[in-house]
């Protein structure tokens, strides 16, 4: 079961970060904006699937020849949940706000992986301009630990079911997120390449 879920992540994401216009049902992650059952575009109450699947990417958006003069790549990374991708069948489901609760938790966490993207941009602006595939390569090892540490989300909580690791994990993600808020996607100010 677990070795299913790690590949339909996977899957979905290798489809959906390359490029995919979403369209409506996109939000773009806000620390003021929590995920609501109303985000959740897909309805089903299918025996055979998942009673919750929720679709996040890491979006980049071009870089022209000046912004490398830039300290701060912060608006060239967009954490998005697709609403359009994504499901809650509140049928199998008894604890709807625990489970947006654990959905939002996840969005998190895409959005610690999506700072670390704009820091390693920033840090490595020298090989962002030649011709290889270091972005490519940056973001594909950031969304394999992405899955990775969502599902070491979902064992610890035991599904987020055990209240003290729900609790832990709360505290990490709020310590990393704050560790690393220069690179929030609405900080437009420069950053001191030895940040953080």
């Amino acid at each position: 079961m677990k070795t299913g879920i790690i590949t339909t992540i996977l899957i979905l994401f290798c489809c959906l970060v390359y490029g995919q216009n979403i369209g409506d049902g996109k939000i773009n992650w806000n620390e003021d904006r929590k995920l609501e059952l109303s985000d959740f575009k897909i309805r089903t109450n299918s025996k055979s699937i998942e009673p919750v699947l929720s679709q996040f990417i890491l979006q980049t958006n071009s870089i022209s020849n000046f912004e490398f003069f830039k300290r701060n790549f912060n608006n060239k990374v967009e954490n998005i949940f697709l609403g359009n991708a994504s499901w809650i069948d509140t049928t199998k489901i008894q604890q709807l706000d625990r489970q947006l609760e654990f959905q939002q938790i996840q969005f998190d966490i895409c959005e610690i992986q999506a700072r670390k993207m704009r820091k390693g941009m920033l840090l490595n602006k020298k090989k962002l301009r030649s011709k290889g595939n270091f972005m490519s390569q940056m973001m594909n090892d950031l969304m394999t630990e992405f899955s990775e540490r969502r599902l070491e989300l979902i064992e610890q909580t035991k599904n987020w079911t055990d209240q003290n690791k729900i609790d832990e994990w709360k505290r990490k993600i709020r310590f990393e997120l704050d560790e690393l808020s220069e690179f929030n996607y609405l900080n437009d100010k420069k950053i001191k390449k030895t940040s953080g």
